[in-house]
C-alpha cells in the first residue's frame, strides 16, 4: 500500500500540483480526473489556474489549442485565487 501511495503522488506532483493535496494523492488525482473530463481545453485551463494546479496549466498551454483570451483568462482567476506561482511564469 505505501508503494501504491508514493506512485500516485509521483504521478500527482508530474502532472498536476507540485504542492500537496489537502487529501490522499490517488483521490486528488482522481478528483481533478472527474473534474476535466469532457471539458474543453480552455476550460481545463481555467480549471486548473483556478485551483493552483501549476504543472496542470503547463500542459495546457504545451498543447498548443488555446488562443491568447483562453490564456489571458486563465492568468486572471490564478491572480484573483493567489496563485503566484502559475502567473510569473
Amino acid at each position: 500500500m505505501l508503494c501504491q501511495d508514493e506512485i500516485w503522488k509521483i504521478l500527482y506532483r508530474r502532472d498536476i500540483s507540485s504542492h500537496s493535496p489537502s487529501s490522499s494523492y490517488l483521490a486528488a488525482y482522481k478528483h481533478v480526473i472527474q473534474e476535466t473530463r469532457n471539458k474543453l481545453p480552455k476550460e481545463v485551463l481555467v480549471y486548473a489556474a483556478e485551483n493552483g494546479y501549476e504543472k496542470l496549466v503547463k500542459r495546457m498551454i504545451g498543447l498548443g489549442k488555446l488562443d491568447e483570451v483562453d490564456y489571458d483568462n486563465a492568468m486572471v482567476v490564478a491572480a484573483e485565487g493567489g496563485h503566484r506561482d502559475i502567473v510569473e511564469e
